[in-house]
């Protein structure tokens, strides 16, 4: 759970993680960033928040565009030898 104040208005949210139980990074007392709609305030999202599989998941999927890169630029220069 969170809360926040928008428009003078106190607004509670609850945070939703999916990352692994052992992914402990927000704390009671912890700030994050809150996005909110101004026509309608109790309406947000935290983007600034990523939890650790969501960081793992992001490396695997730029190693594996590098690795498709690669491998396409030695196919078309001939080929392994």
């Amino acid at each position: 759970m969170f809360s926040y104040r928008a428009v003078g208005e106190l607004y509670t949210g609850q945070f939703a993680d999916y990352g692994k139980a052992t992914d402990n990074y927000l704390h009671k007392d912890d700030s994050i960033d809150i996005v909110y709609n101004p026509d309608h305030p109790q309406q947000n999202f935290y983007p600034l928040v990523r939890t650790a599989t969501n960081r793992r998941l992001a490396y695997f999927g730029i190693g594996a565009v590098l690795a498709i890169i690669v491998l396409l630029i030695v196919f078309l220069n001939g080929g392994f030898k």
